[in-house]
């Protein structure tokens, strides 16, 4: 398995509605990230200790 690794993070905030899905970074990679999949199947690293972060996690762990 190779890890996916974000070298750069975005701070811009996406839309709940373009989102599918997430995850974390492993401790593998030199920055930590979270990144969001969106319904395009792209995939965006977002600082995880951005604010509107930690909601949008919480929102698709309970959808």
């Amino acid at each position: 398995d190779t890890a996916v690794c974000c070298f750069t993070c975005t701070w811009q905030k996406l839309s709940r509605k373009h989102v599918k899905d997430y995850f974390y970074t492993t401790s593998s990679c030199q920055q930590p990230a979270v990144v969001f999949i969106t319904r395009k199947k792209h995939q965006v690293c977002i600082d995880p200790d951005t604010i509107w972060v930690k909601a949008f996690v919480k929102f698709l762990g309970t959808h």
